[in-house]
């Protein structure tokens, strides 16, 4: 299925009634607000991760009055892939604010794949999303690098895919990771089910487009993304074809 068309965008309600004149900002002030939003994405996520914790909490408690097992195994679930996302959302604006240290250890190429995998496995039980994982490295290879922040780089690449595929039936995504002795290791999420503008691929990193498909959560994990990659001394990538995209980052054979 193709929907070269699909957008998802998050446009903020605006309040239609005007605070009274001792409370009112100076246009000063909202100048400066505005200037320090775009300046600073980061600042949107509060209220993303609160609306997580709102749906956390009518997810328990719909889970406390789930009539069958069924049922409970479906809101766990939904419980599951919310707090996973929310923990992402999390992750990435503490990297994008660097507050995060590297540690640099060798980790398991598919030690990384298994961890995302399992991470959106929750989310991929209430979706119509297949994941297709696969290595084309030998079994035992590994890259040089911080295991949380290489594992959240792969998870904020998908997360930016899913984004793109939100309302598609049966969409599939393909994570995948290969190497060569020139350019070091590469993971990417590909999916082939919608085929963005133009415009998604230029803006991609672009940190005042904060009406991306799949809004300012999507804005921070491509930014953490890219993030991550640099700090590892490596790069990113967001390319769109005609059979739809891939999101992915590059870490150097050696660090």
């Amino acid at each position: 299925m193709r929907a070269d068309a699909h957008y998802v965008d998050l446009i903020e309600a605006r309040a239609t009634h005007a605070p009274r004149a001792s409370m009112a900002p100076t246009y000063a002030q909202e100048s400066t607000q505005r200037l320090s939003e775009f300046t600073d994405p980061t600042l949107h996520a509060g209220r993303d991760l609160a609306q997580a914790l709102a749906t956390l909490t009518s997810c328990a408690a719909l889970l406390s009055d789930a009539p069958s097992e069924l049922s409970r195994a479906v809101v766990g679930d939904l419980i599951k892939a919310e707090a996973w996302r929310a923990s992402a959302l999390l992750h990435a604006t503490r990297a994008v604010r660097k507050e995060l240290s590297i540690t640099r250890t060798a980790i398991s190429v598919s030690g990384i794949l298994d961890k995302m995998t399992l991470g959106f496995q929750p989310e991929r039980r209430v979706r119509a999303i297949t994941i297709d994982a696969r290595s084309a490295m030998p079994y035992g290879s590994v890259v040089v690098g911080d295991e949380q922040m290489v594992v959240g780089a792969l998870s904020w690449a998908l997360l930016s895919s899913v984004a793109l595929v939100t309302g598609i039936t049966d969409a599939r995504l393909t994570v995948s990771a290969a190497s060569d002795a020139v350019s070091g290791v590469t993971f990417t999420v590909s999916q082939a089910s919608v085929t963005p503008p133009p415009i998604w691929q230029a803006r991609a990193f672009d940190a005042t487009w904060t009406d991306r498909p799949g809004g300012i959560p999507a804005l921070l994990w491509m930014l953490a993304l890219q993030e991550t990659a640099q700090a590892h001394g490596g790069t990113v990538r967001a390319e769109r074809s005609d059979r739809g995209t891939t999101i992915g980052f590059t870490l150097p054979a050696s660090v």
